[in-house]
């Protein structure tokens, strides 16, 4: 209980911390209208995701026909992070920076990385929920749902703290 504890608040420390660094990041003028690149990259993922929602709608249907996975966007947003961490280590790679510029982003791809797969493993938990959940019994399946709903959250919880000792080894805190 007491290590469960320590998990929770370390992640709530974590997410507090990201965004008291993303209000600094706004309050300083850090928009999409701030940049050109940035206006871009929003724009090439609001155009992919235009693009792809219907057609991977359509198939994810006729494998899972009770998923609510696809049922807004195609690429949810940690989908969108880990296309805008890939395109940052790209464009690091393609344009000549200074160290320090580079250091800058290349952190920051590797935030956004770890930030959207944390946050895609923790909406896959969900749906791995809701799929359990459908396969019980009607007679049993309120009783079945709060082990479910507990088993998940303790996933989350672990998929979150796994999350923040990856963010740590990669700032090379040990």
């Amino acid at each position: 209980v007491t290590a469960l504890l320590g998990a929770c608040v370390l992640g709530l420390l974590f997410v507090l911390l990201q965004g008291r660094e993303w209000f600094t990041l706004l309050t300083h003028g850090v928009t999409m209208q701030s940049s050109r690149l940035g206006a871009f990259f929003y724009l090439l993922i609001v155009v992919l995701n235009r693009i792809l929602t219907p057609i991977i709608r359509t198939v994810w249907r006729k494998i899972a026909r009770e998923s609510t996975l696809f049922e807004r966007d195609v690429l949810p947003t940690p989908v969108r992070l880990l296309i805008l961490a890939l395109a940052t280590r790209w464009f690091l790679s393609a344009l000549p920076l200074p160290l320090l510029v580079r250091q800058f982003w290349s952190n920051l791809a590797g935030l956004l990385t770890i930030a959207g797969v944390v946050w895609l493993l923790v909406l896959l938990n969900g749906e791995v929920e809701q799929f359990v959940r459908r396969r019980f019994p009607t007679d049993s399946q309120a009783a079945a749902a709060s082990l479910v709903r507990l088993l998940r959250r303790v996933a989350d919880i672990l998929v979150v703290f796994v999350g923040f000792l990856v963010l740590l080894r990669f700032f090379g805190v040990d």
